[in-house]
């Protein structure tokens, strides 16, 4: 099943710009009194970025992120990774990830019987282990 991309929209008079959208299943257009404009939607501040695609900015930097930093908070001497913003001297992570950097994935359940994880909730196992979490013993190898 396809879903509709919320066009962005102003009404033809000048008035409010938000997202609105008319349609059927598979075509989405502006409802009656509204044209489309260029341009994706965010739901965030870009920031000193733009928005360059559903709920992603384009930063100052080239980072592709939900949000992006402004000015004041660019003076950071750290490059924060997977997404993790730099405020003032420290890294604001996204959700999935931890550390100075942001560099270190977390998994919420933790892996088990050696795993390690390897990205958000996402365990390598060891041989002879399977499971989200490493959790089962695979039968005739332990």
């Amino acid at each position: 099943m396809r879903t509709r991309t919320p066009h962005r929209a102003e009404l033809e008079d000048g008035g409010d710009r938000m997202p609105n959208v008319c349609g059927s299943r598979f075509h989405s257009y502006c409802c009656p009194g509204w044209k489309t404009l260029p341009g994706a939607i965010c739901r965030n501040s870009c920031g000193d970025g733009f928005c360059s695609r559903p709920n992603m900015c384009t930063c100052a930097s080239g980072q592709i992120a939900p949000t992006c930093p402004t000015k004041s908070s660019q003076q950071c001497n750290i490059r924060c990774m997977n997404g993790g913003v730099c405020a003032e001297d420290h890294c604001q992570c996204q959700k999935g990830y931890t550390g100075t950097y942001c560099g270190q994935p977390v998994c919420e359940s933790g892996c088990q019987n050696g795993g390690r994880c390897i990205g958000p909730n996402r365990c390598a196992c060891v041989y002879g282990f399977t499971g989200p979490q490493c959790e089962r013993g695979k039968p005739g190898l332990l």
